[in-house]
């Protein structure tokens, strides 16, 4: 695992919340009494293309969820000591890593399909992202706040500095 490059490349995209995250807040964060205002996406680039279930590609999604929950969890914490409430979903389960489960995970890879409108290829019973410029070599982190949109990059923007980018637009 160490042989993987700290300096992989990722990029933010801010979000009101889907319809699904509206409709279904409850069953995803029961503690939670204020609406998500806000859904940051950030997907980061895998050294190697996601496809195939392998023992690299495994180690390689481990590396990534662990980087991004690290930098999502800074992210989330600094949002709360500001009044605001926020989590960060786990990738692999679904389920927020602060507040109390619900009984539905979420689906990072229906969130970004539905928020950036890229498609998905099929790796068995789950689905990868097809990003435009990265293909099947990204991994994707959801954090969901009630803070607005610019305090949330903002916050990221503190620290990440220059090295985020937004996500480009899906190929036609």
């Amino acid at each position: 695992m160490h042989d993987l490059p700290v300096d992989l490349p990722f990029q933010y995209s801010i979000h009101s919340p889907t319809t699904f995250l509206e409709q279904h807040l409850a069953q995803l964060l029961p503690d939670w009494w204020l609406p998500i205002v806000t859904v940051l996406v950030v997907l980061q680039k895998s050294p190697i293309p996601l496809l195939e279930k392998t023992a690299a590609t495994e180690q390689a999604k481990e590396w990534l969820r662990q980087h991004l929950l690290c930098l999502l969890t800074t992210v989330a914490e600094r949002l709360n000591q500001q009044g605001y409430a926020s989590d960060v979903f786990d990738p692999r389960t679904g389920f927020p890593l602060c507040s109390q489960p619900g009984c539905l995970p979420l689906d990072h890879i229906a969130v970004v399909q539905t928020t950036l409108g890229y498609p998905t290829q099929r790796l068995g019973g789950c689905r990868v992202i097809d990003h435009p410029d990265w293909e099947t070599a990204v991994y994707p982190a959801i954090l969901v706040s009630t803070a607005p949109p610019p305090t949330v990059e903002q916050v990221l923007k503190e620290f990440c500095g220059h090295t985020t980018t937004p996500v480009p637009l899906p190929k036609a």
